[in-house]
């Protein structure tokens, strides 16, 4: 009996580490300079494109993830998206990625 709750324990708290985020919105900057501003994304873009490691910025949180998958926003450097992936840690594996309608909208 014991052993069924303990396994049953450790499956829970691994499935809920895999679970799918929400769709989440904010931006695609770089790691280096972590701006949370639109007004900044140029300079984001050349950090990244230099080869400065993506980060994902919630704006809703105001928490910054790791980009598990860097290729999946390789088009999106320097902008702000609608992401939907799995969240473990502080680490973001992106599944999907478009373009945010503007702020305020």
């Amino acid at each position: 009996m014991k052993r069924s709750v303990f396994l049953s324990l450790v499956l829970l708290a691994v499935i809920s580490v895999a679970l799918p985020a929400a769709d989440m919105t904010g931006l695609i900057t770089c790691s280096k300079c972590r701006h949370t501003d639109v007004k900044n994304m140029n300079c984001a873009a050349n950090c990244l494109k230099g080869g400065v490691p993506a980060v994902f910025y919630d704006e809703t949180t105001q928490k910054f993830y790791k980009v598990a998958n860097q290729d999946a926003v390789k088009a999106h450097f320097g902008t702000r998206v609608v992401v939907t992936g799995t969240v473990d840690g502080d680490s973001l594996t992106v599944a999907t990625i478009k373009a945010a309608p503007p702020a305020g909208k």
